[in-house]
């Protein structure tokens, strides 16, 4: 079914095919896409990403889970970036925890955990359920730390049109307007 459609979006132009899972690479390599590797390749080293680039990779969106001083030792063989901003992915589940307590019809597509911190859900087809942060990543105004990185990506969620607009305003004015509820992921503390 996925390569059917992936055939269908081929043929409608579509050239690039982001691969967050490693099952993709092959699929897109063989269906004659250019390959981005996504941050779910968990790429965290210089060798994977001479890995990376031996496989057919265009170019690679680094692990969130790597620090600062991490990211400024690796030997880049390829394009590199890393998230600046958006809700990181906290877990993937096969079963939809909001569905199976109140149901799909009272969803209010997020969880409170017992501190009062809300994480939204993002159901996907009802094939799984993706729980993301309840603060968002801003390194807009850290980017010149990141200055080894030859670009960075931007998660949106639920972001309206000025939210949107005001982010990439800050991106290109220099002019930040940082979230009240903002996190500096693992940039500065790395995995405790």
């Amino acid at each position: 079914m996925i390569i059917s459609e992936l055939e269908k979006l081929k043929e409608s132009g579509i050239s690039h095919l982001l691969c967050v899972n490693y099952a993709y690479i092959e699929t897109g390599k063989n269906l004659g896409f250019t390959l981005h590797g996504g941050f779910g390749l968990n790429i965290c080293n210089s060798y994977s990403i001479e890995a990376a680039e031996k496989i057919g990779l265009s170019d690679i969106t680094l692990s969130f889970e790597l620090t600062l001083s991490q990211i400024n030792r690796l030997d880049f063989k390829l394009p590199s970036g890393s998230i600046i901003y958006g809700r990181l992915p906290l877990m993937l589940l096969r079963n939809c925890p909001v569905r199976n307590e109140i149901g799909c019809k009272k969803c209010t597509s997020q969880l409170t955990d017992r501190t009062g911190h809300s994480f939204p859900v993002r159901c996907h087809n009802k094939a799984y359920v993706e729980i993301l942060n309840s603060d968002i990543l801003y390194m807009s105004d850290k980017y010149n730390e990141l200055s080894k990185l030859d670009f960075g990506v931007i998660l949106l969620d639920d972001e309206n049109e000025a939210e949107i607009r005001q982010l990439l305003g800050d991106l290109s004015s220099q002019s930040y307007h940082i979230p009240d509820k903002k996190t500096r992921g693992l940039f500065y503390r790395g995995i405790e």
